[in-house]
């Protein structure tokens, strides 16, 4: 696969992911996923740890899984910057 076949396929990956995190359903879910955790852990007792440590580890995954959408979306910016300064490269 070629340099310009990887960056346009790191841009195709970018803007689906974009489409996927900015889909309406996707937030809502995210959202409601966040603010079910964030219940569990404000309702908690104190002596319930293990409720309080189980929605700090949920709200840490949602968190990992965000950003492994952004990430994949910055990769695809950057991969579409590069693609557009090859082209310029090759008209000149």
């Amino acid at each position: 696969m070629t340099d310009k076949a990887k960056l346009a396929e790191q841009q195709a990956r970018g803007e689906r992911a974009r489409q996927i995190l900015e889909d309406p359903l996707v937030e809502e879910f995210f959202g409601q996923a966040e603010e079910e955790t964030m219940t569990a852990w404000r309702n908690s007792a104190i002596d319930e740890t293990d409720v309080r440590e189980d929605a700090w580890r949920m709200y840490q995954a949602l968190q990992r899984l965000r950003s492994c959408f952004q990430t994949t979306i910055a990769n695809g910016e950057f991969a579409r910057h590069q693609l557009l300064k090859l082209n310029q490269t090759e008209k000149s």
